[in-house]
């Protein structure tokens, strides 16, 4: 039983209205294990064309990171003509994957899930999620940072599907050191099958609070 999916983007820009070349969407749950991968690689030409920007400073950051991982993002986007074929599959993928109640998460509040909100918006398609259900990935590591610090990364860094699986590994790693949850939760030494959403919500509830303790300090 999976009931929580992760989000990530591959871009050229790291404002609402960038340029994404890649999303990966990958189902999981809070025992740490993984369901259904997906990957959609989004024509450059046409995202340009519908008015989405490349960032220079993006640009530049790729250009210092791995140039073999750089090509194979640019090299996903050369295909044109495709978009709504992708997006159609991608609405597919969320309809398959998408509980009444399946969290999902992006890396950093004003990242993943935003951008990608814009992609469906600019090519006609609803959002095929509540805010509601939104949760940052981000948000939970700070609580315990030392975690992703000495989290070693497996696969190739900025490869979408790779990014998921270790945020997935270093969030739920975060969560099982610092979690006030009920007896039974698998937040909990020894606990079951599948997070209760009644646990997830108390707990962010404790994040939220703690955040506002830090701002203030």
């Amino acid at each position: 039983m999976y009931d929580q999916l992760i989000v990530d983007l591959e871009t050229l820009g790291t404002k609402p209205g960038a340029v994404i070349l890649s999303v990966a969407l990958v189902e999981w749950n809070w025992k740490g294990e993984i369901g259904k991968k997906g990957v959609f690689k989004i024509p450059l030409a046409e995202s340009v064309a519908k008015g989405f920007v490349i960032e220079p400073e993006t640009v530049k950051w790729w250009n210092e990171q791995d140039k073999i991982v750089f090509a194979k993002a640019l090299n996903a986007s050369v295909p044109t003509n495709m978009s709504g074929t992708i997006l159609s599959e991608m609405m597919n993928f969320f309809a398959d994957v998408m509980g009444e109640k399946t969290g999902v998460w992006g890396n950093g509040s004003s990242f993943d899930l935003v951008l990608l909100k814009e992609y469906f918006d600019g090519f006609g398609y609803h959002t095929p999620w509540n805010p509601r259900i939104e949760r940052d990935v981000r948000t939970i590591v700070s609580l315990l940072p030392e975690v992703k610090r000495e989290w070693k990364f497996e696969g190739t860094k900025h490869d979408p599907v790779d990014d998921c699986l270790n945020q997935i590994g270093y969030l739920v790693e975060t969560v099982k050191r610092f979690s006030p949850v009920a007896p039974g939760s698998p937040l909990a030494p020894g606990g079951g099958t599948q997070l209760n959403p009644k646990d997830l919500d108390s707990w962010m509830s404790t994040v939220k609070v703690i955040d506002q303790e830090n701002n203030k300090q």
